[in-house]
């Protein structure tokens, strides 16, 4: 993968094979959909992600595993933030440790030496992954590796990695599952695209059919599918069925009794569908609906009716609870007002004082039952 600032002399673009360093699924993942999620928070392209990287060091052998997001204003991080959330993360993944940091951009810009420069004060050799989101003409993934160090010259230079994806069997089923859905969704965004772009005169059905089978499917699309197209062909012979029935009977055709019964014995073959009327209405045929679809529907509609009584008692409940609690307090009012032929602002006072104690009484009676 190319670099391209070539032109910048901190940064090295030999391409030595000093270190191997392998990289999870997950931690591209997280990394885009960080990016992603910011852009449409702020609605901009230009919104920066910063996240930290969590691996293994073995030698010059590096495994990054995870990542975490971290806290940033103006480009100064808040050390106080990384370091408990550093501490944090070792206590969660066990083995891991802090190897590095990310963000997005078209190249190592100098804010991000600036930011890394802050970074290795607390932490020794870190990597920078950086994401280029906006990259559509790479064949590659849009992810690009550094490392630091310090030349015999005393100089920091940033020097470009080559990385391995690797995953786990764990991670191989959410990565093909994911492949899956993208696929079928490109798909899908195909076949509503040519809906629309189709010339005058071609079949839909003919050009959607290179695009009717993607070379990955999941189980569940497949299906799907499978069982459209069955029943898309089972309407189309019915109708040819329905259109040879009209037009013997219009006198179009000539009778052929053999070919009438087996369209009758195919018919009582099929499901039985019950007709708009309903197994309530007035034409209602017993010998269509039979004793169990009609035990199954009054189940249905007395679990509707139950639920609905239910609910209605309860609001009616509540209203019953709050009327007896406004008459109580009324009725405490007007007897310590009688008893102490107080005057009307005493009474206001006592009032309040008594509904204080009324409403803590019908509390704890609540609680307690």
């Amino acid at each position: 993968m190319e670099v391209v600032e070539d032109s910048d002399p901190l940064v090295d673009t030999s391409n030595q094979h000093s270190v191997s360093v392998v990289i999870h699924p997950l931690v591209l993942l997280n990394a885009s959909e960080h990016w992603m999620r910011l852009k449409l928070i702020y609605d901009s392209v230009n919104a920066a992600a910063y996240g930290g990287l969590l691996g293994k060091h073995n030698g010059r052998d590096v495994e990054i595993h995870n990542t975490f997001e971290m806290v940033v204003d103006e480009m100064a991080i808040d050390m106080d933030y990384l370091i408990d959330r550093a501490e944090k993360v070792k206590q969660l993944y066990k083995g891991l440790d802090i190897v590095g940091w990310y963000t997005n951009g078209r190249s190592l810009t100098e804010e991000n030496k600036s930011f890394h420069f802050q970074f290795s004060e607390r932490f020794e050799g870190p990597y920078i992954l950086i994401l280029d989101p906006l990259d559509k003409t790479c064949e590659r993934l849009p992810f690009r590796l550094y490392e630091s160090g310090i030349d015999s010259h005393c100089q920091v230079y940033f020097k470009q990695v080559t990385f391995k994806v690797g995953n786990d069997p764990i991670e191989s089923i959410g990565i093909d599952l994911l492949a899956r859905v993208a696929d079928v969704a490109k798909v899908t965004a195909d076949m509503g695209t040519n809906d629309t772009t189709d010339a005058p005169g071609v079949s839909t059905t003919a050009s959607h059919k290179n695009l009717s089978k993607p070379k990955e499917l999941s189980e569940t699309a497949e299906t799907l599918q499978e069982n459209h197209q069955a029943v898309q062909m089972l309407s189309n012979r019915l109708n040819v069925l329905r259109d040879y029935v009209d037009a013997v009977m219009r006198g179009e055709l000539p009778f052929n009794h053999a070919r009438l019964r087996e369209i009758r014995a195919l018919l009582v073959r099929l499901p039985q569908v019950v007709s708009s009327n309903g197994p309530f209405g007035d034409n209602t045929n017993n010998s269509v609906y039979d004793l169990e679809d009609q035990t199954v529907l009054l189940r249905q509609a007395s679990d509707v009716c139950l639920t609905s009584l239910l609910a209605g008692l309860t609001k009616t409940m509540q209203s019953l609870y709050g009327w007896l609690h406004r008459e109580k307090t009324v009725s405490i009012f007007h007897d310590s007002a009688s008893k102490f032929g107080v005057h009307t602002t005493q009474r206001v006072k006592c009032f309040r004082n008594a509904s204080k104690v009324v409403t803590d009484t019908l509390e704890e009676e609540t609680i307690n039952s």
